[in-house]
């Protein structure tokens, strides 16, 4: 399905991602559960939002590509 995809199936790949993906679940846990102040839940998005786009850059670049099946 992804490898025809356009751009809404790539949409609702991205949305279920953001609420299945282990990832994202860690980190809401940690948001909710550890953190109490503004800017430190500010420097966490910020931390997760640029290892997200580090790791996307460097595997197009790369043209690292993981096993979708």
């Amino acid at each position: 399905r992804i490898l025809n995809a356009g751009y809404v199936e790539y949409i609702d790949l991205g949305a279920r991602h953001m609420v299945t993906g282990y990832d994202h679940l860690l980190f809401l846990f940690g948001v909710v559960f550890f953190l109490t102040r503004f800017m430190d839940v500010v420097k966490l998005v910020t931390a997760f939002t640029i290892g997200h786009s580090i790791t996307l850059v460097f595997a197009t670049i790369y043209g690292i590509q993981a096993n979708y099946y």
